[in-house]
């Protein structure tokens, strides 16, 4: 996603992860049910949506960190005989003032 990139996108990103990954906040439901079923404290349930929350928050920042790691643009000269200097392309327009 081009917003994530930007960083203008990690809530969205966020949500939609969560939404994708819904299964993994199961623990802490069955826990908050046990709470009002047999009086549980429920901080064991907030415990294991916390943790579910935060390995989902640490799984997107390896995976943005992996990203920029590999995208990183090396200028390499072109050495193809056929195609045009960059001098040509720039000097396109015979109007213009250099």
């Amino acid at each position: 996603m081009r917003c994530a990139d930007e960083g203008k996108g990690f809530v969205l990103s966020l949500l939609f992860n969560m939404l994708l990954n819904l299964h993994g906040a199961l623990p802490a439901v069955v826990l908050l049910v046990l709470h009002f079923v047999l009086g549980w404290s429920p901080y064991w349930a907030l415990i294991a949506f916390v943790l579910w929350l935060g390995r989902i928050v640490v799984w997107m920042v390896l995976v943005r960190l992996a990203s920029r790691a590999g995208n990183s643009r090396v200028y390499t000269e072109n050495k193809n005989p056929y195609s045009k200097k960059k001098d040509e392309r720039e000097n396109k327009n015979p109007y213009s003032a250099k």
